[in-house]
């Protein structure tokens, strides 16, 4: 598989025509509001984000009215697209940007997109920190440790957890990569991979080997394989502010089990679901609309406590109808979205 097959965003998407009057946090990634938050969701963008870059001609099959003011035409150099197989992560981004974008299923029903227009300011932010270029162009990023920032515990965690910030960014990074195993075709054992560009997996390669301990590898096809005796190792590292990383859901769990998986001495790819795309898809993909379903509740009673109505919420959190969320939180919960506001009431 090229690097293309695996990032390839699809053409066939929704229109967006009206995106860029929604609701979004452009100003995020800006200096001044690092955190290991926006390391983690950086990382996530640098495997799932493209960038339109301006000039960009339209297509010719277009059927926009010439008579009309082409706003398409206008804002096509200023289109983010967020696509992954984890629609838990594009949940988790759309909560750090506070974005009221949709997310769109693909007719595959196995990859999710956010598409973002007109939000100049975020484009232009996210050129900065390397994402302009196209994924086989782009750079590792420069990770200063040393920020001082509004996050009070940082500077002990830092203490603590050497290379906390890229330890944030690598797992956002590895969590949105669709595929993680590289399978034996003799042995059939399960490997670690890091695919994108050779220039970005041998800084990252570089960077593991001092901060996780683990052998300076070289790519092969713009990859880098790791054995499983380095995996724990890697593990350890990725996930080593566990505390701060569990309380904030900085992470996928499907993709913490398959690490678990990864570093079992005795694990085959058949173990473990999709890490193979080509295994057990079903299992997996139910594995993930658990997870999904397990996140959006949680979101549900952060914004039912701030005093939003069930309906607002369910739109908020892209239900096509308020019943579906009502059923859902209900089989999570054991109560009602009325009972729970009630007695969120009560309770103060």
């Amino acid at each position: 598989m090229t690097l293309e097959d695996e990032i390839k965003p699809d053409d066939n998407i929704a229109d967006y025509r009206s995106s860029h009057s929604k609701k979004l946090n452009q100003h995020f990634f800006d200096s001044g509001n690092e955190s290991r938050e926006m390391f983690y969701v950086l990382g996530a963008m640098y495997s799932c984000c493209t960038v339109s870059q301006a000039g960009r001609k339209q297509d010719s099959n277009s059927n926009i009215n010439p008579n009309k003011k082409d706003t398409q035409k206008k804002d096509s150099g200023n289109l983010l697209t967020i696509q992954s197989s984890h629609k838990d992560l594009l949940l988790r981004i759309k909560e750090a940007l506070n974005s009221e974008h949709a997310i769109v299923e693909y007719a595959n029903k196995h990859s999710y997109s956010i598409a973002i227009k007109g939000a100049k300011h975020l484009k232009h932010r996210l050129e900065e920190l390397g994402l302009g270029l196209p994924k086989s162009e782009r750079e590792f990023p420069e990770i200063n440790e040393n920020i001082v920032n509004h996050e009070n515990a940082l500077t002990q965690s830092n203490q603590n957890y050497p290379g906390i910030y890229l330890s944030h960014f690598l797992r956002g990074f590895v969590d949105g990569q669709r595929i993680i195993c590289y399978k034996e075709q003799v042995k059939r054992k399960a490997h670690f991979r890091l695919l994108y560009n050779s220039e970005f997996v041998t800084r990252a390669a570089e960077l593991l080997s001092e901060y996780a301990g683990v052998e300076i590898r070289k790519p092969e096809n713009s990859s880098i394989m790791y054995l499983k005796k380095e995996i724990g190792k890697i593990k350890s590292f990725l996930y080593q502010d566990w505390e701060y990383v569990q309380e904030h859901r900085l992470y996928i769990p499907s993709r913490l089990e398959q690490f678990n998986m990864l570093s079992d001495a005795g694990c085959k790819c058949e173990e473990l679901g999709l890490l193979d795309q080509n295994n057990n898809r079903r299992n997996f993909q139910a594995m993930q609309n658990k997870e999904c379903a397990s996140i959006k509740v949680d979101l549900a009673k952060k914004l039912l406590s701030e005093g939003l109505s069930g309906t607002k919420v369910s739109k908020k959190l892209g239900y096509t109808q308020a019943t579906t969320l009502y059923r859902a939180f209900q089989k999570a919960t054991g109560q009602t979205v009325n009972e729970y506001v009630g007695r969120k009431k009560h309770s103060h």
